[in-house]
């Protein structure tokens, strides 16, 4: 069971940018990049703050006023798919996180009242241009850097 395990992102490979109501993310590896709402976003949001699975199920369960059992199988699901398309690892720090279980989640807003499973949504289309791209050095926090100019010998 993964509830327990702690996940991180797949770094340098994996960047990501959470909008206004998505997150899109980024494998710099295999040129797919991905997109998560709702609950996927939070989910996402929530593993960057090294959650667990179970810490995550638990805050969404109290969010929506539902039961872990109703929670739990699309939450791994997602997580799931995270971890096969690469864009999550095993944490090699498997201590405690930031306690999400505990954190306090805003009720929903009005209009997203019912809990929809997440969904991890793949697209390919860009993929040679991000496979092409020569600005594939990313810094610590993982995003990417342009290389430095390399003066020629001759210069």
């Amino acid at each position: 069971m993964i509830s327990s395990n702690r996940f991180a992102f797949n770094q340098p490979h994996v960047v990501f940018e959470s909008f206004e109501d998505e997150v899109v993310l980024i494998n710099l590896a295999s040129g797919n990049y991905y997109s998560a709402d709702k609950a996927g976003k939070v989910v996402i949001e929530m593993l960057a703050e090294h959650s667990s699975p179970g810490e995550i199920v638990s805050g969404l369960a109290a969010k929506f006023n539902l039961s872990r059992v109703e929670i739990e199988p699309g939450i791994n699901t997602f997580i799931e798919a995270l971890l096969a398309e690469g864009l999550i690892v095993l944490a090699a720090d498997q201590g405690s996180g930031a306690g999400a279980g505990e954190k306090r989640m805003a009720p929903p807003a009005d209009g997203d009242r019912d809990f929809i499973p997440p969904l991890l949504r793949r697209y390919s289309d860009m993929q040679d241009l991000l496979l092409l791209d020569p600005i594939h050095e990313v810094d610590e926090s993982g995003w990417p850097v342009a290389k430095p100019d390399v003066p020629k010998l001759d210069e």
